[in-house]
C-alpha cells in the first residue's frame, strides 16, 4: 500500500525528538493497515475477516489524526498533508468496499 511508503518517507524528515513519539506512531498505524488486511484475508471465516478489516479501518483513523497533528506541528506542508489524506481516504474506501462484499457473502450463507 502506498500509504506505508509515503508515511515512512515523510517521517524521515521529522525532528529527531519525535522518533519515539509521533514518527513511531505514524509508522505503526500505516504498517498496521495492510497487515490487518492480509491477516483478515488469510482467515477461513468471513466474520473473522471482518474483525481484521475493522481493525485496519481503525488504523486508518489513527493515521488520519496523526497526519493532522503533524501538520499542526508544522512538520508537513498543506500539500503533503492533503496528498496523504487523499491516499488514506482512498484506502479506507477500499476497506469499506471489502467489508461490504464480505457482509453480502455472510448474508448469502444464512
Amino acid at each position: 500500500m502506498a500509504i506505508v511508503n509515503s508515511t515512512y518517507k515523510i517521517t524521515e524528515n521529522f525532528p529527531k525528538e519525535e522518533s519515539k513519539a509521533l514518527t513511531a506512531r505514524m509508522r505503526k498505524s500505516a504498517s498496521s493497515i495492510p497487515s490487518y488486511i492480509k491477516e483478515g484475508l488469510s482467515r477461513g471465516y468471513d466474520a473473522e475477516c471482518q474483525q481484521f478489516l475493522y481493525a485496519a479501518l481503525e488504523s486508518c483513523g489513527e493515521l488520519e489524526k496523526q497526519i493532522i497533528d503533524s501538520f499542526n506541528q508544522s512538520y508537513l506542508s498543506d500539500k503533503i498533508k492533503e496528498e496523504l489524506l487523499d491516499n488514506l481516504r482512498y484506502e479506507s474506501r477500499m476497506i469499506v468496499d471489502m467489508m461490504r462484499f464480505i457482509s453480502g457473502s455472510l448474508i448469502d450463507k444464512e
